[in-house]
């Protein structure tokens, strides 16, 4: 009890002066520790100093109420696992974090207040690593379990519409022959009306064919023949139809351009993936794109510049000589993928899997590439300054050793198997 009236009376002072605070915090954050700044390249600080200041009220608030902070910290060290938070983090954070307080609280700041904020922090903080914990062995099991499935599925099989589409439907219009005039009518005729017709007509085949043996012939074997042209129509028209579905699906991805969510544009890009169509030169630039499945996906020289990507899976894709820079791939597989030459500066690539993946001469540089996989890929010739590569994995890499130490490596499971330590 009394360690918290400390925490709540010394909290006083920073509700006194909360910008003042939250600015003092980064500045000290940042001159202690300039290789975090990746990790808030792409963040809004006034929204991220809100934040803070919002969860140190909560913090307070519930200090008497242990199970609602539990529920509340372990989700939010799942979540900061996403941003490239790790262990190591934590320890420096809380010395910034008492220094700021004890400049906020001035002469009111005592031992005593330091001793149970730090008391505090350090509850705190088992429960968020049982979070972060929790996330990882959750992320090598889906990483685990996607590439299992994913070696073992055949070839993708098309799935053709049964449907006249909207286009087929104007290109009839622009016709004027008596086929096209006829298979308007047939199209745009009721169905009880046309089985009325087919009815009459048959029915009057039959009386005639009473009296002619030719017609009777033909009723005879109508029935089977009708099947045998029915097959080799639609067999036929598989190309057209083909054709009219790509068409569609690029009409609908280029309709997208500037939504900020579609869902239609996602399940556009797959189908055209499934099918084999090739996405080279594509633009997506800032499109949402969460949890796609477009593996295989040819995707060279695309504009994915400030694209989210986050948790999809592009297994055995080709993005070589694209552009991802900015862009949100958390949690994103590119399992034996082919990078090369792409630039992904600036990118959010934390808990993402490059495994066997093909990455050479390609640009990382001030990107976050905290937790992820590397390992058995190609990374010759790959820039890495600035990059934050805290407890990322490149056991079996083939990588240069200088130019890979130009990035943050805290934490880093290096090519010989050894974890890399400052």
């Amino acid at each position: 009890m009394q360690q918290s009236t400390l925490v709540e009376e010394s909290f006083h002072f920073v509700q006194k002066n909360k910008a003042t605070f939250t600015a003092t915090f980064y500045q000290k954050l940042f001159e202690k520790s300039p290789q975090l700044k990746p990790l808030f390249q792409n963040t809004n600080m006034e929204k991220q100093a809100d934040k803070l200041y919002s969860s140190l009220v909560l913090l307070v608030e519930n200090i008497h109420n242990p199970e609602m902070l539990k529920a509340i910290l372990i989700p939010l060290g799942e979540k900061h696992k996403g941003y490239g938070a790790i262990e190591q983090h934590y320890p420096l954070i809380g010395e910034v974090l008492i220094e700021t307080l004890a400049l906020s609280a001035g002469e009111a700041w005592s031992k005593e207040a330091e001793q149970a904020w730090l008391s505090t922090y350090q509850t705190v903080v088992e429960m968020m690593l049982t979070g972060m914990k929790a996330e990882e062995e959750d992320l090598e099991e889906r990483i685990e379990e996607s590439i299992e499935q994913k070696e073992k599925e055949q070839e993708n099989k098309y799935r053709p519409t049964s449907k006249l589409t909207y286009l087929q439907k104007v290109k009839l219009r622009n016709k004027k022959n008596i086929w096209s005039r006829l298979n308007r009518w047939f199209w745009a005729t009721p169905k009880w009306m046309i089985a009325l017709y087919a009815t009459l007509l048959f029915f009057c085949f039959t009386l005639i064919g009473q009296k002619v043996a030719l017609i009777q012939l033909i009723i005879e074997t109508l029935e089977p023949l009708s099947i045998f042209i029915a097959v080799l129509i639609f067999i036929k028209e598989l190309p057209e139809r083909k054709r009219q579905f790509h068409y569609q699906a690029w009409s609908i991805i280029d309709e997208a351009t500037g939504i900020d969510n579609s869902q239609a544009r996602i399940i556009a890009l797959e189908d055209l993936c499934d099918d084999g169509v090739s996405l080279n030169g594509i633009d997506l630039e800032q499109a949402k794109l969460q949890n796609i499945e477009i593996n295989g996906v040819v995707l060279t020289n695309a504009n994915l510049k400030k694209t989210n990507l986050t948790n999809g899976e592009m297994f055995y894709a080709n993005l070589s000589h694209s552009d991802l820079s900015e862009s949100d791939c958390t949690g994103i597989t590119l399992y034996r993928s082919n990078l090369g030459f792409v630039n992904l500066e600036k990118a959010n690539c934390s808990s993402s899997n490059f495994g066997k993946a093909n990455l050479m001469l390609a640009n990382l540089s001030q990107g976050n590439f905290s937790g992820a996989n590397f390992k058995e890929a190609n990374l010759k010739g790959v820039n890495f300054k600035d990059a934050y590569l805290s407890g990322a994995n490149f056991k079996g890499a083939n990588v240069d050793l200088e130019e890979l130490k130009k990035g943050y490596l805290v934490d880093a499971v290096m090519p010989n198997g050894k974890v890399f330590s400052a």
